[in-house]
């Protein structure tokens, strides 16, 4: 941390997205889910959660301002939805079944399958191009950061910087050929 004239500045990475991670990133809830571990859920690729996971922010419980989590949050969920969820601390819980019907959660799976079901998908994932998925993924995030025009200019540009790498040749041709794909390093 340090302290200039303004006011007191921190360069902390809160979440795999902030410290620009570009592998993917699954998340599985399956209990209480509050404060600063709110990040990983807003900023998740994907997000599980069991029929026991809720989701809350004591920030303001304890004097604190829930400016952080809540910002990534309102990218995810209806504006309502996070004003109640930051407003209320400890006094409001959002069930995952809740949390799924808002988007915040993308599937609900029973508690003893969500740790195979969030590892069935790594593999999944894992199975594809990582220099696929690693620019697929930036381009998607980015998306939300600028407007449609600005999002689509910079995913065709990633498009046709993948165009040189050699996973874009290995993929046509491991189907044609009828093998799995042999994928570079990223």
């Amino acid at each position: 941390m340090t302290q200039g004239s303004g006011p007191l500045h921190t360069e902390v990475f809160w979440s795999p997205r902030h410290a620009n991670v570009l592998k993917p990133v699954i998340c599985a809830v399956n209990g209480v889910c509050a404060g600063a571990g709110l990040h990983f859920v807003a900023d998740a690729d994907i997000v599980l959660a069991s029929p026991a996971g809720s989701f809350m922010d004591t920030h303001v419980n304890v004097g604190m301002v829930g400016g952080v989590e809540n910002t990534a949050l309102a990218y995810r969920l209806p504006l309502g939805s996070v004003l109640r969820m930051t407003l209320m601390g400890k006094d409001y819980r959002m069930p995952a079944t809740r949390a799924y019907e808002l988007g915040l959660v993308d599937e609900v799976i029973e508690q003893d399958q969500l740790m195979k079901s969030a590892q069935e998908m790594a593999a999944v994932i894992a199975a594809n191009s990582p220099a696929a998925v690693q620019r697929s993924k930036q381009a998607i995030w980015q998306s939300r950061e600028v407007g449609y025009a600005h999002a689509a200019e910079y995913g065709w540009a990633l498009v046709r910087m993948h165009w040189g790498h050699p996973d874009f040749r290995e993929g046509p041709l491991a189907f044609r050929e009828k093998r799995p794909p042999n994928w570079a390093s990223t």
